[in-house]
């Protein structure tokens, strides 16, 4: 089967890789890219893009491809109906989510939500967001978001992670972008020290 390219559009989705086991390896967050390389049942396998992390997804956390212009830079972000905090929610977002910004007004940042050819939309506080190339370099204060997070292995958000996603996530806002397991991190600081 030929590679077909999507996106994430639940706030996280579990991946296993073992389908038939329950326990989790890591997690892909809202609007990362996802590339399927065969389908049984109601998952898929395939790979994260954002750091080639290969198991199995269910299918159905699985959209079209949309090309993201920013990202999430609050611990956790509400995307609502209409641009007030009154109306409904729709979805939350985790840090480091990716979102296509379509329009901003006043605070808000009007987010293309589509999926396949059915139009959505959404809104974001504009404060929670930052053009997905920008860089800090206090990436440390990214970490400290989640500050008193409860531990969860493979989580890579704020109701749950792990301490590799931890540094994973944080170290993305100074454009660092490190593998997601702690041995793929230690051999990546190992030869930055060799090479240094």
């Amino acid at each position: 089967m030929k590679e077909l390219s999507y996106r994430i559009i639940k706030s996280s989705a579990s991946l296993k890789k073992n389908y038939k086991n329950s326990s989790i390896d890591t997690e892909c967050l809202f609007g990362e890219s996802f590339e399927v390389q065969c389908k049984k049942g109601s998952w898929c396998f395939g790979k994260c893009v954002e750091d080639n992390y290969k198991g199995w997804i269910k299918s159905n956390v699985l959209g079209n491809i949309i090309e993201s212009s920013h990202i999430v830079s609050a611990k956790r972000s509400f995307v609502f109906r209409k641009p007030d905090i009154k109306s409904e929610m729709i979805i939350y977002l985790p840090l480091r989510s990716k979102i296509k910004v379509i329009d901003k007004r006043d605070n808000w940042a009007k987010l293309d939500l589509s999926l396949n050819k059915n139009k959505h939309y959404g809104y974001i506080l504009f404060n929670h967001i930052l053009q997905k190339q920008e860089i800090r370099q206090n990436w440390v204060k990214y970490a400290e978001l989640f500050l008193h997070t409860p531990y969860r292995w493979g989580g890579r958000n704020s109701i749950g992670i792990d301490c590799s996603a931890l540094l994973q996530l944080s170290k993305s806002f100074s454009g660092e972008y490190l593998p997601r397991d702690s041995n793929e991190q230690f051999e990546y600081f190992k030869k930055a020290v060799n090479y240094n």
